[in-house]
């Protein structure tokens, strides 16, 4: 049986004609593709809120750790995310270190100020990757420094590694 197409012409009636014809496809599931093997599905996500003033790059990032099992969140400045902080706890923040106004550096030392935020995990993300740019991103309080563009799987690797936060004196379930 023949795929389905999609077309579409281009020319005028009596002119010579472009048309493009595209099949139309239904992809497998991405869990059961070969060459997605290196991006295994989180068993258990974790919130992670991403900063980035760059809001493609942000919302590209929110839909990639959504689609691999995360509680994925964005903001695209330093005030929008503190804001977006006061709602909720995540249990890891990936922040582009360059952003306008607020800076990433300045963002993750107001974050480490909260004792409510001190075990959440920050995860620069930046074009520097000098020692010099780690060794800064280190005394502002990330535990992770990444360089864009920043490996996906290394990163989903990084963020299945955390476990959940969860609040005292919760029971942990037994399986």
């Amino acid at each position: 049986m023949e795929a389905p197409y999609l077309s579409a012409a281009m020319g005028q009636e009596g002119e010579d004609t472009f048309t493009l014809m595209l099949p139309i496809v239904v992809p497998r599931p991405r869990t059961d593709s070969p060459e997605n093997a290196a991006f295994p599905r989180a068993m258990t996500g974790i919130k992670v809120l991403v900063v980035d003033d760059n809001g493609d790059a942000a919302d590209a990032m929110q839909m990639l750790l959504s689609h691999f099992g995360h509680d994925a969140s964005a903001a695209h400045s330093g005030p929008a995310a503190l804001a977006l902080l006061a709602q909720g706890t995540p249990r890891a923040i990936i922040i582009d270190l360059r952003t306008p106004g607020m800076d990433g550096f300045e963002l993750a030392r107001c974050i480490r100020e909260r004792a409510s935020l001190r075990s959440v995990v920050l995860i620069a993300l930046s074009g520097y990757g000098q020692l010099d740019d780690i060794k800064r991103s280190r005394e502002a309080g990330f535990e992770h420094h990444l360089i864009k563009p920043a490996d996906p799987a290394a990163l989903l690797a990084l963020l299945d590694s955390l476990k959940p936060l969860r609040p005292q004196g919760q029971a942990i379930p037994m399986t």
